[in-house]
């Protein structure tokens, strides 16, 4: 069985590293160290990705900012994205959740709790996947 692809964003060299270890054993994860490494990614081949982990501060911009972006592409927009912050902002976690994202982690990340939050992401973006090539 082909293993889903997941574009991890996070500058932190120690934190990116952490989440690879945790996710290498299900995904194939494809890493970005800043906003706009990510970007190109998804507009090179936007669909590649099953998921997106996405840390709220990148060097060159807000992960809102690129959440934005994504959500606002009609070949991404549907990707679940959960972002992971140093701290559960309340504000922070209130746009996240306004802009579309599926989930909000907290680091440090607990390995099983970003695989059961990612399990249950990609089973349910396949399931609504399956309902809108149904209506179309």
């Amino acid at each position: 069985m082909k293993k889903h692809t997941l574009l991890i964003i996070d500058s932190e060299p120690d934190s990116l590293l952490t989440l690879v270890k945790h996710v290498s054993g299900h995904y194939c994860p494809v890493v970005a160290e800043s906003g706009q490494a990510a970007w190109q990614h998804l507009c090179t081949s936007p669909s590649s990705f099953s998921a997106i982990v996405l840390d709220q501060a990148l060097p060159d911009m807000e992960g809102l900012d690129l959440l934005h972006h994504i959500k606002q592409d009609p070949h991404l927009r549907n990707l679940p994205v959960i972002m992971i912050a140093k701290q559960a902002q309340k504000n922070t976690m209130i746009s996240g959740f306004k802009k579309g994202i599926y989930d909000f982690l907290v680091k440090p990340i607990d390995k099983d709790l970003l695989n059961l939050v990612l399990k249950r992401a990609l089973r349910e973006s396949s399931c609504l996947g399956g309902v809108v090539n149904s209506l179309a």
